[in-house]
């Protein structure tokens, strides 16, 4: 939507702004940038070029602090500049390696891993991340989360537990 109102390069330079905040603290926690979709950006934890043994915790951390960061960067921002935007958290296996075709590859994930972390983040709504089932099992001892009713995602035949993360538990 943006784009249809602000000029190109100032829409540049927000986008910019925002995948700032988001790879420092995707950095913070040890992921790696996969890609920058659009108005996205992918991140792996827990592959042969960033091994993990908590690499759960450090996804949902690192989606804690790109919240936090990007608030601070939107109070830099006129209000009709502020971008928000929605997380989505999902653990599970993925092949990873280098895609693409003889000319051009990079390194990525794929898998229904990864579709199932896409739909939660085109489901999170503004300044909210979305975890799955398999990633609140994980981290429940110390995140605060509500439960939201039961969803059909897009291309899966089930229907999916999907939580909204609210913050950590103090103490």
């Amino acid at each position: 939507r943006y784009g249809e109102y602000i000029d190109p390069e100032e829409l540049i330079d927000l986008a910019n702004g925002f995948f700032s905040e988001a790879v420092a603290a995707i950095a913070e926690h040890d992921g790696l940038i996969d890609k920058f979709t659009g108005d996205a950006a992918m991140a792996l934890f827990n592959t042969p070029l960033n091994p993990q043994d908590d690499h759960v915790e450090q996804a949902v951390r690192a989606a804690l602090r790109i919240q936090a960061r990007l608030a601070i960067f939107q109070r830099s921002l006129p209000a009709d500049k502020v971008l928000h935007v929605g997380i989505g958290v999902h653990t599970g296996e993925a092949v990873v390696g280098n895609v693409g075709s003889e000319t051009r590859k990079d390194y990525s994930a794929v898998g229904d891993v990864v579709n199932l972390c896409k739909r939660l983040q085109e489901m999170a709504g503004a300044d909210e991340t979305l975890v799955s089932r398999d990633v609140y099992e994980r981290v429940r001892a110390w995140v605060r989360v509500e439960p939201l009713p039961l969803v059909q995602v897009k291309g899966r035949q089930t229907l999916e537990e999907v939580f909204r993360l609210v913050g950590t538990r103090q103490g």
